[in-house]
């Protein structure tokens, strides 16, 4: 990512209208939250008022479009204000029976609750809270619905225990566990959901710990630390095509790959438990878990369509098939059960590998002959390698 960001940058000092910046969101906390900044990298436009976020391939060239002209076909909303500033008066209050909760609301719940993580500048938030005002009207007495300002410096734990990357959110909170909504934001399906259509879908998970209040600043102005590699292998590109095209074993040879960023700080955080995680899987020995720094080997993290950090992929090398991690929450026991046997749930793309050096070389010799035509070497002793044009013979009969 920091090479592609760095092209970007010189290309577009060449335009002097854009200027290129980076911000630590885990020492400028304030910030992050300001922006609602909820994972890494992300990537924004600050441009006349209105914020653009850049969602594609993390590609110089894409980048700079992006930023030149791209921006005009995407959705935006307004700089976001400081805090203490006062609220923008486009912003939607919630509805009178929709519930404003806070960290300690979702805390002391003991009752299912429907509710929606939304960001005040979010326009399709301010577009669904009529209707989840309708449905909250609907339910009143049977089920509590409520709202969550993601923004809201005091609900940032929730923000980070439910790992929310967009807005607006809608979940079903029941039993210690919560379970997504995907359908329709209509009040008939919502209505539905939360008056136990929740029990039937797909993808509910166990509560998440929901962190305590931040400690003192200055604590959390010390970045945390990248545990030390003792059971996780640090590879390379190199490392990784050079044993993915090595013969396999006859049984499934696993690979747990992380791809990350020394100064990704949910790398960081993640480092330790990676390590748990590699020292149970070392009593088997067809697994090796390893770490790719993304930010280094670009070509190896984009042929994997890697895209932010951290990144956990498990590799197949017996079948040639790659796995993405998709769980919420980085946890030992979630990604055990990932390796173990999660992962076959789902399809997987296949592992691109580079062409093998033989395979390269025989090309080259390919290419050569069909771009020289008539032209010919020769390395015979007496001709120096010097090349001979064909072309028909000399006809001509030698003089007498």
């Amino acid at each position: 990512m920091m090479g592609a960001m760095l092209q970007t940058a010189l290309t577009l000092k060449d335009h002097g209208n854009v200027h290129v910046a980076r911000v630590d969101a885990d020492v400028n906390k304030a910030l992050g939250m300001r922006f609602a900044i909820t994972g890494y990298p992300t990537l924004l436009l600050l441009r006349g008022g209105r914020v653009y976020e850049f969602k594609d391939v993390r590609d110089p060239k894409l980048m700079t479009a992006f930023a030149l002209k791209d921006y005009e076909t995407m959705e935006s909303h307004p700089i976001p204000p400081r805090q203490g500033a006062p609220p923008s008066k486009k912003t939607t209050d919630a509805p009178l029976d929709v519930v404003v909760l806070t960290t300690d609301d979702v805390r002391a719940l003991s009752k299912p609750a429907l509710v929606m993580f939304h960001a005040p500048w979010c326009g399709h938030c301010n577009k669904l809270l009529p209707t989840f005002g309708n449905v909250a009207t609907a339910l009143l007495g049977e089920v509590r619905v409520g709202s969550i300002d993601g923004t809201n410096k005091l609900n940032q734990p929730l923000v980070q225990a439910f790992s929310i990357t967009a807005y607006p959110t809608v979940m079903m909170l029941h039993d210690g566990q919560y379970t997504p909504f995907e359908g329709e934001r209509s009040i008939e399906a919502l209505s539905a959901f939360a008056q136990g259509g929740y029990k039937t879908a797909e993808g509910t998970l166990p509560l998440p710990t929901i962190p305590t209040p931040m400690a003192p600043a200055k604590k959390t102005m010390e970045p945390v630390e990248m545990a030390p590699s003792v059971h996780v292998a640090d590879w390379t590109t190199e490392t990784f095509d050079t044993h993915m095209q090595g013969p396999a074993n006859g049984t499934s040879e696993l690979v747990l790959v992380e791809f990350y960023a020394q100064w990704c700080g949910p790398c960081r955080a993640f480092s330790a438990v990676y390590e748990e995680i590699a020292a149970e899987l070392k009593k088997t020995s067809n697994v090796a878990v390893v770490r790719i720094d993304g930010a280094i080997d670009e070509e190896l993290r984009t042929r994997l369509g890697v895209e932010n950090y951290p990144t956990l992929l498990l590799v197949d090398k017996t079948n040639a098939r790659v796995y993405k991690f998709m769980g919420k929450q980085r946890t030992k026991e979630a990604l055990l059960d990932f390796v173990e046997s999660g992962h076959m749930e789902q399809e997987g793309v296949a592992l691109v590998l580079p062409s093998s050096k033989l395979s390269m070389l025989l090309q080259l010799v390919a290419a050569i002959a069909v771009i020289s035509g008539g032209v010919r070497w020769s390395m015979k002793a007496g001709r120096g390698g010097k090349k001979v044009t064909k072309g028909p013979k000399n006809t001509k009969k030698k003089i007498q």
